[in-house]
């Protein structure tokens, strides 16, 4: 059967798949008040909104800055190494 010829089922089939995928989305999605925390953190260490990104999954942050910010963040130290025999 193809999808093509029966529109009726592809129209309640993709409904049904849209539907399904919110609901999954909605279970592993952070919380309203996770989500304003951890922007709030974010904010206070110096990160501005513009370079915060809540993913359409809703279960991560993207945070764009430098190497000398994430380790300030992380409160880590980041190092380049290679691998023996390739410098």
């Amino acid at each position: 059967m193809s999808f093509r010829r029966v529109p009726s089922f592809s129209n309640r089939y993709l409904a049904f798949v849209t539907s399904l995928l919110a609901e999954v989305v909605d279970m592993f999605a952070l919380s309203h008040e996770t989500i304003a925390a951890m922007k709030n953190q974010l904010i206070d260490a110096g990160v501005s909104t513009k370079r915060l990104q809540l993913l359409p999954s809703r279960g991560w942050i993207a945070v764009n800055v430098t190497v000398e910010e994430a380790e300030n963040l992380l409160h880590a130290d980041f190092h380049n190494t290679h691998p023996l025999g390739t410098e």
